[in-house]
């Protein structure tokens, strides 16, 4: 029988090597854009069968797809495959102008596909030691994309990202181990297992000395891996100066798989030690990430930044809800999923707006909506949704969020994080209102956004208003579904 999850994970790194091959032409850009879209298909059969018979299993048990991790790929797939729509012609496009080496083909092709290969994995993974080694993986692969037109701030960027998430990743190698060490004494024959669900079941029996030094190092180690404060230094950069196409699969999709490693420890953590043990820890990290991030989107003058440091509130808010337990899973949940889409939205839009003004400096972009392209409306679409108002899906999850946090008692909190809302509310408008209705500069040319934009901001505009009107049956079902399993509390 077909072992799908084994598939899936080496599917892409098999494609890797084809777009090696193919990488001098521009066949390439056709078949990028056609193995993403084969990929989307296999996390769609992945996600209907778990959904409907289950848990699937594959290699002999490492591998584990509950409707967690199959909602997690089915978005991670999602994402990547409009942004290789949009990759081709845009990439060419820059590299036209100059800002990208002539042989790019040769590099992102090949690494988009390892990268998306070593999220699969993370995904997948009932074996904690291997969720550790695709997250490491996924630092490598996208170490040469972050620098990938070959400039002195990339490669800074670049180094800072290699340096930091290295030495993050290495805590969470410690508390990996330490989870290890807590299993040790519930089989008589001294066999520990880091099997997620093995664990999870056992968590009562595990040693609470090894859960709880496990549980600090994870939460530095992966958390430095999803952004929050103060492991974010590297995120400002990286997501700065990579490619549009790149920055919009960090920031929308790399960020949620780290989460969703925290999330996994963090599960075991508070099942086995109690929620009174691990909440707090969150709670803290997510409301340091919140307030931070508010005030340095104030101050910013690039474009990009201001989008990654709007990645790492979002991400805090995430870590809020988990650490308001089982009150704000739900919320938090929903609102990985809308951070995702609605950032990809606005970094595939904010590459479109950068391509054409020439500069990422947002005093010298004006007048983006008075183009009357496509371009304009996804910006604008996305920069009201980034900042939670209705319509769009972040209005629902943070209200969630924030309901959540006032109903469990954690009044303080909740005051907190409505004020550096309102605060990022009012810089990130006072940033985008100029750049969409200011004048438009003298000098530039029309605006024409390249082949795939357009089909990628449809799918994902309407993929974030409609999961701001009402949540789908099946989505409110599922993250139910994953709260039990998470068995929290």
């Amino acid at each position: 029988m077909l072992d799908l999850l084994l598939t899936l994970g080496v599917a892409p790194v098999a494609w890797a090597l084809l777009m090696l091959m193919l990488a001098p032409t521009r066949d390439a850009d056709r078949f990028g854009a056609g193995g993403a879209l084969a990929a989307l298909v296999g996390s769609c059969v992945l996600f209907n069968r778990v959904y409907s018979g289950g848990a699937v299993l594959g290699w002999g048990g490492n591998l584990r797809a509950d409707l967690l991790s199959a909602g997690t790929l089915l978005l991670t797939s999602t994402i990547f495959c409009l942004a290789s729509v949009y990759a081709g012609a845009y990439l060419e496009a820059e590299a036209a102008k100059g800002h990208l080496p002539a042989g790019w083909r040769l590099f992102y092709w090949p690494l988009t596909f390892l990268f998306y290969a070593a999220m699969v994995w993370t995904c997948t993974a009932d074996n904690l030691g291997i969720l550790w080694v695709s997250l490491e993986l996924t630092t490598l692969v996208t170490l040469p994309l972050i620098c990938l037109a070959r400039e002195r701030r990339g490669l800074e960027a670049a180094w800072k990202y290699f340096v930091l998430c290295s030495v993050g990743i290495a805590f969470a190698l410690i508390g990996t181990i330490a989870l290890y060490a807590s299993s040790l004494r519930i089989q008589s024959g001294g066999t520990g297992s880091l099997n997620w669900s093995y664990l999870l079941a056992h968590a009562a029996q595990l040693d609470p000395l090894f859960v709880r030094l496990a549980f600090v190092f994870t939460v530095v180690g992966y958390g430095c891996k999803m952004g929050l404060v103060p492991m974010h230094c590297w995120l400002p950069d990286a997501h700065s100066e990579a490619p549009t196409p790149v920055s919009a699969l960090l920031s929308g999709v790399l960020l949620n798989c780290a989460a969703y490693a925290l999330l996994r420890v963090s599960a075991v953590a508070a099942r086995s030690m109690g929620p009174d043990r691990v909440e707090p820890t969150l709670l803290a990290f997510g409301l340091a990430s919140v307030v931070m991030a508010s005030f340095f989107i104030v101050v910013q003058t690039d474009l990009k930044r201001l989008l990654a440091y709007s990645s790492i509130e979002h991400m805090g808010i995430v870590a809020i809800g988990l650490g308001l337990g089982t009150a704000g899973l739900y919320g938090a949940l929903l609102h990985a999923i809308n951070h995702a889409v609605a950032k990809a939205l606005l970094f595939l839009a904010a590459g479109q707006t950068v391509h054409w003004s020439g500069t990422k400096q947002i005093p010298r972009i004006q007048g983006v909506l008075r183009t009357g392209r496509p371009t304009g409306l996804a910006l604008g679409a996305a920069s009201l949704a980034i900042v939670g108002l209705p319509p769009f899906s972040l209005f629902l999850s943070e209200f969630l969020v924030i309901r959540a946090a006032f109903l469990s008692g954690h009044v303080l909190a909740g005051v907190a994080l409505v004020g550096a809302l309102g605060l990022t509310f009012a810089g990130f408008m006072s940033h985008l209102i100029p750049v969409l209705c200011g004048e438009r500069p003298r000098g530039l040319g029309e605006l024409r956004e390249t082949r795939g934009a357009t089909t990628a901001f449809v799918v994902l505009g309407i993929l974030c208003l409609s999961l701001g009107l009402r949540v789908p049956l099946v989505l409110d079902r599922v993250l139910h579904t994953c709260i039990a399993a998470l068995a929290w509390s």
